[in-house]
């Protein structure tokens, strides 16, 4: 199913979904936390766009090859999609297996065991060149490598989240008929980024 496919899945489970269960993923301080009903949870170490946004990692990377606009072309480094677009996501209450397709939309694999799907609701738009609706779509909360040096490097916008959480956030997920994702992207991070590119003379 193709990006506005997924958006009307995520538009019909908005009518739905309880807006006590709130996750919050700060794409550039890598965080994920939120609350279910009265009970709060994380933050967590999370990341999203190949590691790129991954916090040691930030002094190597270009603001162009992060961005949320950012698609993949291919498997090289320098061609992997960029950080999840930001703003409002539904989170689909299933948890899949490594594989498996979503019954709600009939298309896609999830990456690892204990996947959630993402569908888009409501995405920024005030600024479309950084964080629109991009028409990316594909993206699953899934499992990141145990090795802590490849962290993120199979990510093209999907958030990756360990094990342990990652199924503690899944039984919450699926109990609670689904959950809203918010997105956000720190400006005083990218303002950072800019400021070492300038200073490393390294602008294109």
């Amino acid at each position: 199913m193709n990006y506005p496919g997924e958006m009307k899945v995520g538009s019909s489970f908005g009518k739905s979904v309880n807006r006590a269960n709130v996750i919050l993923f700060d794409a550039l301080e890598c965080r994920l936390s939120g609350k279910f009903g009265s009970v709060e949870f994380g933050p967590w170490s999370a990341v999203s766009g190949a590691g790129l946004n991954l916090d040691k990692k930030l002094h190597g990377t270009k603001l162009a090859a992060w961005l949320p606009s950012k698609v993949t072309t291919g498997k090289k480094q320098s061609e992997r999609g960029g950080v999840i677009p930001a703003g409002w996501w539904i989170v689909l209450p299933e948890i899949l297996s490594k594989g498996q397709t979503s019954r709600h939309l009939g298309k896609g694999h999830a990456p690892t065991d204990t996947s959630l799907k993402l569908v888009p609701f409501a995405l920024s738009s005030d600024n479309p060149g950084l964080s629109g609706q991009c028409n990316r779509g594909g993206f699953y909360i899934h499992g990141a490598s145990r090795d802590s040096k490849k962290l993120g490097a199979g990510s093209d916008g999907c958030i990756l989240l360990g094990l342990f959480e990652r199924k503690w956030l899944a039984e919450k997920v699926l109990a609670g008929g689904g959950a809203w994702l918010y997105v956000y992207i720190n400006g005083v991070k990218i303002n950072q980024m800019i400021e070492r590119q300038i200073a490393n003379h390294d602008l294109a």
